[in-house]
Protein backbone atom coordinates (compact mmCIF):
# COMPACT_ATOMS: atom_id res chain seq x y z
CA UNK A 1 0.00 0.00 0.00
CA UNK A 2 1.47 3.13 -0.96
CA UNK A 3 2.46 5.53 1.80
CA UNK A 4 0.63 3.22 4.48
CA UNK A 5 1.47 0.38 6.58
CA UNK A 6 -1.10 -1.99 8.14
CA UNK A 7 -0.85 -2.54 12.84
CA UNK A 8 -0.84 -6.27 13.01
CA UNK A 9 -1.60 -5.17 16.64
CA UNK A 10 -4.95 -3.36 15.62
CA UNK A 11 -5.60 -4.69 12.28
CA UNK A 12 -5.95 -0.55 11.37
CA UNK A 13 -3.78 1.31 8.78
CA UNK A 14 -1.47 3.80 9.91
CA UNK A 15 -1.06 6.01 6.75
CA UNK A 16 2.71 8.21 6.44
CA UNK A 17 0.99 10.49 3.73
CA UNK A 18 2.27 13.68 4.95
CA UNK A 19 -0.35 16.75 4.56
CA UNK A 20 0.78 20.15 3.34
CA UNK A 21 2.27 21.59 6.48
CA UNK A 22 5.02 18.89 6.19
CA UNK A 23 6.22 19.47 3.10
CA UNK A 24 6.39 23.24 3.52
CA UNK A 25 8.13 23.22 6.63
CA UNK A 26 10.45 21.29 4.45
CA UNK A 27 10.61 23.93 1.70
CA UNK A 28 12.06 26.31 4.14
CA UNK A 29 14.61 24.36 5.70
CA UNK A 30 15.63 23.87 2.43
CA UNK A 31 15.52 27.18 1.34
CA UNK A 32 17.40 28.29 4.17
CA UNK A 33 20.11 25.95 2.50
CA UNK A 34 19.83 27.45 -0.59
CA UNK A 35 18.83 24.08 -2.23
CA UNK A 36 16.29 25.80 -4.40
CA UNK A 37 15.37 22.88 -6.31
CA UNK A 38 14.71 20.80 -3.11
CA UNK A 39 12.78 23.80 -1.85
CA UNK A 40 10.50 24.00 -4.98
CA UNK A 41 9.92 20.43 -4.62
CA UNK A 42 8.64 20.41 -1.27
CA UNK A 43 6.73 23.50 -1.65
CA UNK A 44 5.12 21.83 -4.79
CA UNK A 45 4.18 19.34 -2.60
CA UNK A 46 2.36 21.65 0.42
CA UNK A 47 0.70 23.00 -2.99
CA UNK A 48 -0.76 20.10 -4.00
CA UNK A 49 -1.52 18.75 -1.12
CA UNK A 50 -3.49 21.82 0.04
CA UNK A 51 -4.54 23.42 -3.54
CA UNK A 52 -6.31 26.43 -1.77
CA UNK A 53 -3.38 27.38 0.44
CA UNK A 54 -2.01 30.62 -0.59
CA UNK A 55 1.35 30.79 1.24
CA UNK A 56 2.51 27.31 -0.33
CA UNK A 57 1.61 29.24 -4.08
CA UNK A 58 3.79 31.79 -3.08
CA UNK A 59 6.45 30.07 -1.75
CA UNK A 60 6.36 28.13 -4.95
CA UNK A 61 6.37 31.91 -6.75
CA UNK A 62 9.30 33.18 -4.69
CA UNK A 63 11.59 30.33 -5.47
CA UNK A 64 10.60 30.21 -9.61
CA UNK A 65 11.82 34.24 -9.15
CA UNK A 66 15.25 33.48 -7.20
CA UNK A 67 15.50 31.14 -10.11
CA UNK A 68 14.84 34.05 -12.49
CA UNK A 69 11.77 31.97 -14.21
CA UNK A 70 9.60 34.93 -14.04
CA UNK A 71 6.80 34.17 -16.36
CA UNK A 72 6.67 30.72 -14.50
CA UNK A 73 6.51 32.59 -11.36
CA UNK A 74 3.48 34.62 -12.63
CA UNK A 75 1.51 31.82 -13.66
CA UNK A 76 1.55 30.70 -9.89
CA UNK A 77 0.34 34.13 -9.31
CA UNK A 78 -1.72 35.56 -11.03
CA UNK A 79 -4.57 32.81 -10.50
CA UNK A 80 -4.76 34.01 -6.88
CA UNK A 81 -5.85 38.13 -8.02
CA UNK A 82 -9.21 36.04 -8.69
CA UNK A 83 -9.61 35.39 -5.02
CA UNK A 84 -11.29 38.27 -2.57
CA UNK A 85 -9.03 37.13 -0.02
CA UNK A 86 -6.49 37.28 -1.95
CA UNK A 87 -2.37 37.32 0.41
CA UNK A 88 -0.83 41.15 -0.53
CA UNK A 89 2.02 39.28 -0.46
CA UNK A 90 1.00 37.57 -4.39
CA UNK A 91 0.43 41.30 -5.48
CA UNK A 92 4.07 42.41 -4.15
CA UNK A 93 5.56 39.16 -5.71
CA UNK A 94 4.05 39.64 -9.00
CA UNK A 95 5.03 43.84 -8.84
CA UNK A 96 8.79 42.31 -8.83
CA UNK A 97 8.43 40.16 -11.39
CA UNK A 98 6.85 42.23 -13.34
CA UNK A 99 10.15 45.11 -12.50
CA UNK A 100 11.91 42.31 -13.62
CA UNK A 101 10.47 41.13 -16.75
CA UNK A 102 11.14 45.81 -17.28
CA UNK A 103 7.26 45.92 -18.25
CA UNK A 104 7.22 48.81 -16.11
CA UNK A 105 3.57 49.76 -16.39
CA UNK A 106 2.11 46.46 -14.70
CA UNK A 107 4.96 46.76 -11.87
CA UNK A 108 3.89 50.23 -10.90
CA UNK A 109 0.06 49.16 -11.08
CA UNK A 110 0.84 45.81 -9.05
CA UNK A 111 3.20 47.62 -6.50
CA UNK A 112 0.72 50.84 -5.71
CA UNK A 113 -2.17 48.04 -5.30
CA UNK A 114 -0.14 46.72 -2.63
CA UNK A 115 0.44 49.26 -0.87
CA UNK A 116 -3.42 50.42 -0.97
CA UNK A 117 -4.18 46.71 0.19
CA UNK A 118 -1.22 46.56 2.66
CA UNK A 119 -0.21 50.09 3.66
CA UNK A 120 1.93 49.15 7.14
CA UNK A 121 2.65 45.36 5.52
CA UNK A 122 6.18 44.24 5.72
CA UNK A 123 7.24 45.20 2.09
CA UNK A 124 6.05 48.88 1.94
CA UNK A 125 9.42 50.15 2.48
CA UNK A 126 10.90 47.98 -0.58
CA UNK A 127 7.85 48.63 -2.59
CA UNK A 128 8.33 52.64 -2.24
CA UNK A 129 12.24 51.86 -3.63
CA UNK A 130 11.18 49.92 -6.79
CA UNK A 131 8.98 52.60 -7.31
CA UNK A 132 11.49 55.13 -7.20
CA UNK A 133 13.76 52.83 -8.85
CA UNK A 134 11.36 52.52 -11.47
CA UNK A 135 10.51 56.08 -11.91
CA UNK A 136 14.49 57.39 -11.90
CA UNK A 137 14.95 54.28 -14.73
CA UNK A 138 12.12 56.38 -16.59
CA UNK A 139 12.82 60.38 -16.88
CA UNK A 140 16.00 61.44 -17.07
CA UNK A 141 15.90 65.05 -15.85
CA UNK A 142 17.47 68.21 -17.68
CA UNK A 143 19.67 70.39 -15.71
CA UNK A 144 16.71 72.59 -13.91
CA UNK A 145 14.64 69.66 -13.27
CA UNK A 146 12.22 69.27 -16.92
CA UNK A 147 13.09 66.30 -18.88
CA UNK A 148 16.01 66.22 -21.18
CA UNK A 149 15.44 66.51 -25.21
CA UNK A 150 15.51 63.82 -27.27
CA UNK A 151 18.75 63.40 -28.29
CA UNK A 152 19.90 61.80 -32.06
CA UNK A 153 21.44 58.67 -30.45
CA UNK A 154 18.33 57.36 -28.90
CA UNK A 155 16.01 58.70 -31.79
CA UNK A 156 18.78 55.98 -33.51
CA UNK A 157 18.39 53.36 -30.35
CA UNK A 158 15.11 53.31 -30.55
CA UNK A 159 15.23 53.26 -34.52
CA UNK A 160 17.17 50.29 -33.64
CA UNK A 161 14.78 48.48 -31.57
CA UNK A 162 12.20 49.11 -33.84
CA UNK A 163 14.35 47.47 -36.61
CA UNK A 164 15.26 44.20 -34.03
CA UNK A 165 11.56 43.77 -33.34
CA UNK A 166 10.79 43.44 -36.85
CA UNK A 167 13.96 41.42 -37.87
CA UNK A 168 12.43 38.71 -34.76
CA UNK A 169 9.02 38.88 -37.11
CA UNK A 170 11.24 37.62 -40.69
CA UNK A 171 9.42 41.17 -41.57
CA UNK A 172 12.35 41.83 -43.65
CA UNK A 173 11.77 45.41 -45.01
CA UNK A 174 10.21 47.16 -42.56
CA UNK A 175 13.65 45.98 -40.57
CA UNK A 176 15.97 47.13 -42.79
CA UNK A 177 14.36 50.06 -43.11
CA UNK A 178 14.77 50.55 -39.33
CA UNK A 179 18.12 49.39 -38.69
CA UNK A 180 19.28 51.65 -42.21
CA UNK A 181 17.52 55.02 -40.21
CA UNK A 182 19.50 53.64 -37.30
CA UNK A 183 22.83 53.79 -38.74
CA UNK A 184 22.10 56.97 -40.75
CA UNK A 185 21.21 58.74 -37.09
CA UNK A 186 23.89 57.37 -35.71
CA UNK A 187 27.17 55.37 -37.46
CA UNK A 188 28.86 53.87 -34.69
CA UNK A 189 25.73 52.14 -33.24
CA UNK A 190 27.38 48.87 -34.00
CA UNK A 191 24.03 47.05 -32.00
CA UNK A 192 22.08 47.92 -35.65
CA UNK A 193 24.76 47.22 -37.71
CA UNK A 194 25.38 43.80 -36.44
CA UNK A 195 21.40 43.18 -36.60
CA UNK A 196 21.37 44.42 -40.54
CA UNK A 197 24.48 41.75 -41.20
CA UNK A 198 21.98 39.40 -39.35
CA UNK A 199 19.18 40.61 -41.79
CA UNK A 200 21.73 39.82 -44.90
CA UNK A 201 22.52 36.52 -43.76
CA UNK A 202 18.69 35.57 -43.22
CA UNK A 203 18.30 36.71 -46.72
CA UNK A 204 21.36 34.99 -47.87
CA UNK A 205 22.94 37.89 -48.64
CA UNK A 206 25.92 36.83 -47.63
CA UNK A 207 28.47 38.91 -49.24
CA UNK A 208 26.97 42.12 -47.78
CA UNK A 209 26.33 39.98 -44.70
CA UNK A 210 30.33 40.14 -44.33
CA UNK A 211 30.69 43.39 -45.19
CA UNK A 212 28.57 45.02 -42.37
CA UNK A 213 30.67 42.54 -39.75
CA UNK A 214 33.74 43.30 -41.26
CA UNK A 215 32.24 47.01 -40.33
CA UNK A 216 32.31 46.64 -37.08
CA UNK A 217 35.02 44.43 -36.88
CA UNK A 218 37.34 46.79 -38.25
CA UNK A 219 36.08 49.29 -35.28
CA UNK A 220 35.94 46.96 -32.24
CA UNK A 221 38.08 43.67 -33.27
CA UNK A 222 36.46 41.98 -30.20
CA UNK A 223 32.88 42.69 -31.04
CA UNK A 224 31.22 39.21 -30.42
CA UNK A 225 28.03 39.36 -32.50
CA UNK A 226 29.80 40.17 -35.14
CA UNK A 227 32.30 37.88 -35.25
CA UNK A 228 29.09 35.31 -34.54
CA UNK A 229 27.09 36.53 -37.64
CA UNK A 230 30.84 36.10 -39.74
CA UNK A 231 31.25 32.46 -38.44
CA UNK A 232 27.69 31.95 -39.37
CA UNK A 233 27.97 33.44 -42.95
CA UNK A 234 31.40 31.26 -43.82
CA UNK A 235 29.62 28.59 -42.62
CA UNK A 236 26.74 28.69 -44.68
CA UNK A 237 29.27 29.50 -47.93
CA UNK A 238 30.84 26.16 -47.10
CA UNK A 239 34.41 28.06 -46.24
CA UNK A 240 35.61 25.96 -43.05
CA UNK A 241 38.50 27.73 -42.41
CA UNK A 242 36.90 31.21 -42.03
CA UNK A 243 34.39 30.02 -40.41
CA UNK A 244 36.74 28.30 -37.86
CA UNK A 245 39.24 31.50 -37.88
CA UNK A 246 36.19 33.45 -36.72
CA UNK A 247 35.25 30.73 -34.25
CA UNK A 248 38.54 30.64 -32.86
CA UNK A 249 38.77 33.99 -31.86
CA UNK A 250 35.16 33.96 -30.11
CA UNK A 251 37.37 31.13 -28.00
CA UNK A 252 39.58 34.00 -26.65
CA UNK A 253 36.91 36.53 -25.48
CA UNK A 254 36.59 36.94 -22.26
CA UNK A 255 33.25 38.25 -21.99
CA UNK A 256 30.37 37.34 -19.01
CA UNK A 257 26.82 38.95 -20.60
CA UNK A 258 24.65 35.87 -20.86
CA UNK A 259 23.43 37.10 -24.28
CA UNK A 260 27.11 36.92 -25.77
CA UNK A 261 27.93 33.59 -23.83
CA UNK A 262 24.72 32.25 -25.60
CA UNK A 263 25.59 33.29 -28.96
CA UNK A 264 29.06 31.95 -29.02
CA UNK A 265 28.08 28.72 -27.63
CA UNK A 266 25.27 28.33 -30.61
CA UNK A 267 27.58 28.79 -33.12
CA UNK A 268 30.08 26.42 -31.95
CA UNK A 269 27.71 24.02 -31.88
CA UNK A 270 26.88 24.24 -35.40
CA UNK A 271 30.22 24.60 -36.22
CA UNK A 272 30.85 21.01 -34.42
CA UNK A 273 33.39 22.50 -31.99
CA UNK A 274 31.63 20.58 -28.70
CA UNK A 275 34.11 20.76 -26.55
CA UNK A 276 35.25 24.18 -27.06
CA UNK A 277 31.22 25.12 -26.34
CA UNK A 278 30.74 23.30 -23.62
CA UNK A 279 33.49 25.56 -21.80
CA UNK A 280 31.52 28.25 -22.94
CA UNK A 281 27.99 26.65 -21.57
CA UNK A 282 29.47 25.83 -18.45
CA UNK A 283 30.14 29.42 -17.82
CA UNK A 284 26.67 30.91 -18.99
CA UNK A 285 25.46 27.84 -16.80
CA UNK A 286 27.26 29.43 -13.81
CA UNK A 287 25.19 32.93 -14.31
CA UNK A 288 21.94 31.36 -15.72
CA UNK A 289 22.02 28.03 -13.98
CA UNK A 290 17.84 27.41 -14.04
CA UNK A 291 17.42 28.36 -17.32
CA UNK A 292 15.98 25.93 -19.69
CA UNK A 293 17.86 27.14 -23.33
CA UNK A 294 21.28 27.14 -21.05
CA UNK A 295 20.83 23.62 -19.51
CA UNK A 296 19.90 22.42 -22.90
CA UNK A 297 23.14 23.12 -24.71
CA UNK A 298 24.91 22.16 -22.14
CA UNK A 299 23.51 19.04 -22.31
CA UNK A 300 23.41 18.25 -25.82
CA UNK A 301 27.47 19.57 -25.78
CA UNK A 302 27.98 17.31 -22.70
CA UNK A 303 26.25 14.26 -24.39
CA UNK A 304 28.40 14.74 -27.61
CA UNK A 305 31.47 14.69 -25.61
CA UNK A 306 29.72 11.44 -23.89
CA UNK A 307 29.71 12.81 -20.47
CA UNK A 308 26.45 11.21 -20.77
CA UNK A 309 26.04 11.64 -16.46
CA UNK A 310 25.95 15.50 -16.87
CA UNK A 311 23.53 15.28 -19.86
CA UNK A 312 21.57 13.57 -17.23
CA UNK A 313 21.11 15.46 -14.81
CA UNK A 314 20.43 18.79 -16.79
CA UNK A 315 17.72 17.21 -18.07
CA UNK A 316 16.85 16.02 -14.36
CA UNK A 317 17.16 19.23 -12.95
CA UNK A 318 14.36 20.89 -16.01
CA UNK A 319 12.35 17.68 -14.68
CA UNK A 320 12.34 18.49 -11.03
CA UNK A 321 11.71 22.65 -11.87
CA UNK A 322 8.89 21.54 -13.87
CA UNK A 323 7.18 17.94 -13.88
CA UNK A 324 5.04 18.97 -17.06
CA UNK A 325 8.29 19.67 -19.12
CA UNK A 326 7.69 16.46 -21.35
CA UNK A 327 10.54 17.70 -23.55
CA UNK A 328 13.15 17.53 -20.25
CA UNK A 329 11.82 13.92 -19.86
CA UNK A 330 12.36 12.90 -23.52
CA UNK A 331 15.98 13.95 -23.36
CA UNK A 332 16.68 12.95 -19.32
CA UNK A 333 15.56 9.31 -21.25
CA UNK A 334 18.11 9.27 -24.07
CA UNK A 335 20.98 10.07 -21.34
CA UNK A 336 19.86 7.41 -19.53
CA UNK A 337 20.21 5.23 -22.03
CA UNK A 338 23.46 5.91 -23.61
CA UNK A 339 24.25 5.69 -19.70
CA UNK A 340 23.33 1.88 -20.19
CA UNK A 341 25.20 1.75 -23.09
CA UNK A 342 22.17 1.60 -24.90
CA UNK A 343 22.67 4.35 -27.89
CA UNK A 344 20.51 5.08 -31.03
CA UNK A 345 21.47 3.49 -34.04
CA UNK A 346 24.49 4.35 -36.01
CA UNK A 347 24.55 6.75 -33.19
CA UNK A 348 23.41 9.68 -34.88
CA UNK A 349 22.60 12.45 -33.25
CA UNK A 350 18.67 12.95 -31.90
CA UNK A 351 18.75 16.33 -30.20
CA UNK A 352 16.95 19.57 -31.65
CA UNK A 353 19.60 22.94 -31.33
CA UNK A 354 16.56 24.66 -30.05
CA UNK A 355 14.37 23.57 -27.20
CA UNK A 356 12.26 20.71 -28.82
CA UNK A 357 11.86 17.40 -29.07
CA UNK A 358 13.60 15.89 -32.48
CA UNK A 359 11.25 15.74 -35.40
CA UNK A 360 10.79 11.74 -35.30
CA UNK A 361 9.52 12.08 -31.49
CA UNK A 362 7.14 15.20 -32.61
CA UNK A 363 5.26 12.78 -35.32
CA UNK A 364 5.51 10.00 -32.91
CA UNK A 365 3.68 12.81 -30.34
CA UNK A 366 1.72 13.93 -32.87
CA UNK A 367 0.19 10.57 -34.08
CA UNK A 368 -0.20 9.54 -30.37
CA UNK A 369 -2.74 12.70 -30.12
CA UNK A 370 -4.35 11.86 -33.31
CA UNK A 371 -4.93 8.47 -31.36
CA UNK A 372 -6.75 10.18 -28.35
CA UNK A 373 -9.07 12.40 -30.60
CA UNK A 374 -10.52 9.65 -32.08
CA UNK A 375 -11.56 8.03 -29.00
CA UNK A 376 -15.61 8.59 -28.30
CA UNK A 377 -16.48 11.66 -26.37
CA UNK A 378 -16.80 9.16 -22.86
CA UNK A 379 -13.76 7.73 -23.55
CA UNK A 380 -11.99 10.91 -23.95
CA UNK A 381 -12.91 12.43 -20.92
CA UNK A 382 -12.40 8.95 -18.97
CA UNK A 383 -8.59 9.04 -20.45
CA UNK A 384 -8.21 12.91 -19.20
CA UNK A 385 -9.88 12.31 -15.70
CA UNK A 386 -7.66 9.26 -15.57
CA UNK A 387 -4.34 9.82 -16.66
CA UNK A 388 -2.36 13.30 -17.34
CA UNK A 389 -1.16 11.89 -20.54
CA UNK A 390 -3.05 14.28 -22.84
CA UNK A 391 -2.52 17.43 -20.93
CA UNK A 392 1.29 16.66 -20.99
CA UNK A 393 0.64 16.05 -24.66
CA UNK A 394 -1.40 19.36 -24.92
CA UNK A 395 1.11 20.92 -22.49
CA UNK A 396 3.51 20.01 -25.48
CA UNK A 397 1.81 20.69 -28.56
CA UNK A 398 1.37 24.45 -27.36
CA UNK A 399 4.85 24.75 -28.36
CA UNK A 400 4.44 23.73 -32.00
CA UNK A 401 4.66 26.51 -34.63
CA UNK A 402 1.46 24.67 -36.53
CA UNK A 403 -1.52 27.20 -35.03
CA UNK A 404 -4.34 24.86 -36.82
CA UNK A 405 -2.23 22.30 -34.24
CA UNK A 406 -2.40 24.52 -31.11
CA UNK A 407 -6.31 25.84 -32.51
CA UNK A 408 -7.59 21.98 -32.16
CA UNK A 409 -5.69 21.12 -28.94
CA UNK A 410 -6.97 24.39 -27.22
CA UNK A 411 -10.79 23.60 -28.33
CA UNK A 412 -9.68 19.70 -26.70
CA UNK A 413 -8.74 21.26 -23.50
CA UNK A 414 -11.64 23.63 -23.25
CA UNK A 415 -14.31 20.94 -23.80
CA UNK A 416 -13.46 18.92 -20.49
CA UNK A 417 -14.46 21.81 -18.52
CA UNK A 418 -13.09 21.38 -15.26
CA UNK A 419 -10.36 22.99 -12.94
CA UNK A 420 -7.34 20.95 -15.00
CA UNK A 421 -8.95 22.56 -17.80
CA UNK A 422 -9.12 26.09 -16.35
CA UNK A 423 -5.77 26.05 -15.46
CA UNK A 424 -4.25 24.69 -18.92
CA UNK A 425 -6.40 27.67 -20.36
CA UNK A 426 -5.02 30.14 -18.06
CA UNK A 427 -1.35 28.88 -18.58
CA UNK A 428 -2.40 29.53 -22.51
CA UNK A 429 -3.53 33.20 -22.03
CA UNK A 430 0.20 34.19 -20.38
CA UNK A 431 2.19 32.03 -23.44
CA UNK A 432 3.55 35.38 -24.85
CA UNK A 433 4.21 33.47 -27.92
CA UNK A 434 0.91 32.39 -29.06
CA UNK A 435 -1.56 33.91 -31.57
CA UNK A 436 -4.18 36.73 -30.07
CA UNK A 437 -6.69 34.80 -31.81
CA UNK A 438 -6.43 32.02 -30.10
CA UNK A 439 -6.38 33.91 -26.77
CA UNK A 440 -9.50 35.55 -27.51
CA UNK A 441 -11.04 31.96 -28.18
CA UNK A 442 -8.83 30.71 -25.05
CA UNK A 443 -11.19 33.54 -23.24
CA UNK A 444 -14.46 32.79 -24.02
CA UNK A 445 -13.85 28.98 -23.34
CA UNK A 446 -13.03 30.20 -19.93
CA UNK A 447 -16.41 32.16 -19.36
CA UNK A 448 -18.12 29.66 -20.85
CA UNK A 449 -17.29 27.33 -18.33
CA UNK A 450 -17.88 29.96 -15.48
CA UNK A 451 -14.34 30.41 -14.60
CA UNK A 452 -13.84 33.43 -11.98
CA UNK A 453 -12.18 36.83 -13.49
CA UNK A 454 -10.34 38.72 -14.13
CA UNK A 455 -8.56 36.62 -16.96
CA UNK A 456 -4.50 37.87 -17.29
CA UNK A 457 -2.68 37.40 -20.70
CA UNK A 458 -0.57 38.77 -23.06
CA UNK A 459 -1.32 40.90 -25.95
CA UNK A 460 1.39 42.32 -28.05
CA UNK A 461 4.10 41.48 -25.27
CA UNK A 462 1.82 43.28 -22.65
CA UNK A 463 0.26 42.07 -19.83
CA UNK A 464 -3.58 43.03 -19.72
CA UNK A 465 -6.20 42.04 -17.15
CA UNK A 466 -9.55 41.38 -19.24
CA UNK A 467 -13.43 41.74 -17.56
CA UNK A 468 -14.17 42.03 -21.50
CA UNK A 469 -14.42 38.88 -22.61
CA UNK A 470 -17.52 38.38 -24.32
CA UNK A 471 -17.27 41.79 -25.79
CA UNK A 472 -13.77 40.46 -27.56
CA UNK A 473 -15.65 37.44 -28.95
CA UNK A 474 -19.32 39.35 -29.50
CA UNK A 475 -17.16 41.47 -31.80
CA UNK A 476 -17.67 41.00 -35.46
CA UNK A 477 -14.18 39.82 -37.25
CA UNK A 478 -14.03 43.61 -38.67
CA UNK A 479 -14.10 45.28 -35.55
CA UNK A 480 -11.40 42.38 -33.89
CA UNK A 481 -9.45 43.04 -37.01
CA UNK A 482 -8.99 46.94 -36.27
CA UNK A 483 -8.33 46.07 -32.65
CA UNK A 484 -5.56 43.96 -33.87
CA UNK A 485 -4.24 46.03 -36.89
CA UNK A 486 -3.96 49.07 -33.78
CA UNK A 487 -1.79 47.04 -31.50
CA UNK A 488 0.47 45.87 -34.42
CA UNK A 489 1.09 49.14 -35.30
CA UNK A 490 1.80 50.59 -32.20
CA UNK A 491 4.08 47.71 -31.56
CA UNK A 492 7.00 49.07 -33.14
CA UNK A 493 6.97 52.74 -31.59
CA UNK A 494 4.56 53.03 -28.66
CA UNK A 495 4.57 52.24 -24.98
CA UNK A 496 2.76 49.72 -22.91
CA UNK A 497 0.47 52.14 -21.52
CA UNK A 498 -0.60 53.44 -24.71
CA UNK A 499 -1.42 50.39 -25.87
CA UNK A 500 -3.76 49.24 -22.96
CA UNK A 501 -4.88 53.15 -23.43
CA UNK A 502 -5.78 51.60 -27.05
CA UNK A 503 -8.04 48.37 -25.47
CA UNK A 504 -9.68 49.91 -23.43
CA UNK A 505 -10.33 52.71 -25.74
CA UNK A 506 -11.85 49.82 -28.51
CA UNK A 507 -13.81 48.20 -25.18
CA UNK A 508 -15.51 51.24 -24.26
CA UNK A 509 -16.18 51.62 -27.83
CA UNK A 510 -17.55 48.70 -28.87
CA UNK A 511 -19.33 48.22 -25.54
CA UNK A 512 -21.12 51.46 -25.95
CA UNK A 513 -22.88 50.15 -28.93
CA UNK A 514 -26.42 48.51 -29.15
CA UNK A 515 -25.61 46.83 -32.13
CA UNK A 516 -22.55 47.17 -33.93
CA UNK A 517 -23.09 48.87 -37.35
CA UNK A 518 -21.16 47.15 -40.11
CA UNK A 519 -18.21 48.94 -41.35
CA UNK A 520 -15.82 48.72 -44.97
CA UNK A 521 -12.63 47.77 -44.91
CA UNK A 522 -11.65 51.34 -45.09
CA UNK A 523 -13.46 52.30 -41.85
CA UNK A 524 -12.12 49.07 -40.03
CA UNK A 525 -8.61 50.52 -41.01
CA UNK A 526 -9.82 54.19 -40.10
CA UNK A 527 -11.01 52.90 -36.92
CA UNK A 528 -7.61 51.11 -35.91
CA UNK A 529 -5.89 54.87 -36.69
CA UNK A 530 -8.46 56.56 -34.95
CA UNK A 531 -8.27 54.58 -31.38
CA UNK A 532 -3.70 54.70 -32.18
CA UNK A 533 -4.28 58.10 -32.46
CA UNK A 534 -6.70 58.79 -29.51
CA UNK A 535 -4.90 56.75 -27.45
CA UNK A 536 -1.77 58.42 -27.88
CA UNK A 537 -3.60 61.55 -27.15
CA UNK A 538 -4.93 60.34 -23.89
CA UNK A 539 -1.79 59.43 -22.29
CA UNK A 540 -0.30 63.01 -23.36
CA UNK A 541 1.55 62.43 -26.68
CA UNK A 542 1.01 64.97 -29.23
CA UNK A 543 0.68 62.23 -32.49
CA UNK A 544 0.76 63.78 -35.40
CA UNK A 545 -2.57 63.31 -37.80
CA UNK A 546 -0.71 63.50 -41.07
CA UNK A 547 2.02 60.85 -39.51
CA UNK A 548 -1.19 58.52 -38.37
CA UNK A 549 -2.96 59.06 -41.58
CA UNK A 550 0.81 57.86 -43.77
CA UNK A 551 1.05 54.55 -41.01
CA UNK A 552 -2.38 53.04 -42.28
CA UNK A 553 -3.11 54.90 -45.64
CA UNK A 554 -6.14 56.59 -44.83
CA UNK A 555 -7.52 59.93 -45.50
CA UNK A 556 -7.66 62.90 -43.75
CA UNK A 557 -11.18 62.45 -43.99
CA UNK A 558 -11.86 59.19 -42.84
CA UNK A 559 -9.85 59.85 -39.79
CA UNK A 560 -11.79 62.58 -38.80
CA UNK A 561 -14.70 60.77 -39.16
CA UNK A 562 -13.70 57.41 -37.29
CA UNK A 563 -12.53 60.33 -34.29
CA UNK A 564 -15.90 61.32 -34.36
CA UNK A 565 -17.49 57.80 -33.63
CA UNK A 566 -14.70 58.20 -30.64
CA UNK A 567 -15.94 61.58 -29.64
CA UNK A 568 -18.85 60.22 -26.90
CA UNK A 569 -16.85 57.76 -25.63
CA UNK A 570 -13.47 60.39 -25.20
CA UNK A 571 -16.13 63.09 -24.05
CA UNK A 572 -17.58 60.52 -21.32
CA UNK A 573 -14.48 60.18 -20.07
CA UNK A 574 -13.80 63.52 -19.91
CA UNK A 575 -16.73 63.91 -17.06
Amino acid sequence: MNGAIRNNSTGRVLSFEQKGDFFYKRGNDKLDKNDLIEALCSYRRAMEQEPEDQYSCIAVAEVLSEMERYDDSNRVLLPLLSREDVEPEAIFGLGCNLAALNETDSAKKMLERYLQAEPEGEYIYDAYDLLDAIDDAEYRPGDFGELAPVLKEDMALDAAEEGRKALERENFPAAREALERAIKLDPTLNYARNNLSLLHFCKKDYERALSEADTVLNADPNDTQALCNKAMVYCAMRDGANANAAADALCRTNTERTDELCRISLVLMELGRFADAYKIAERLLKKTPYDEDALHRYAICAYELKRYDKAYNAYDKLCRIDPTDTIAKYYKKLCYNAQKGQLPRGNIRRFAANYQVPFDETVRRINRINELMKLSAAELHSQWQNSNELELLIRWGFTLPDIAIRRALLTAAAAFGDKRSEGLLRDFLLMREQDDELKRNAIAALAAMGAKQPYYLYIMGHLVESRAELRINAANAAYRNALTMCLANMYEHCSEREAKTAVSLWDRYVGAQERLPRISRAQEVALAAAIEYTARTECGGKPSRADICNAYGVSTLRLDNALKKLLPITAQEEK
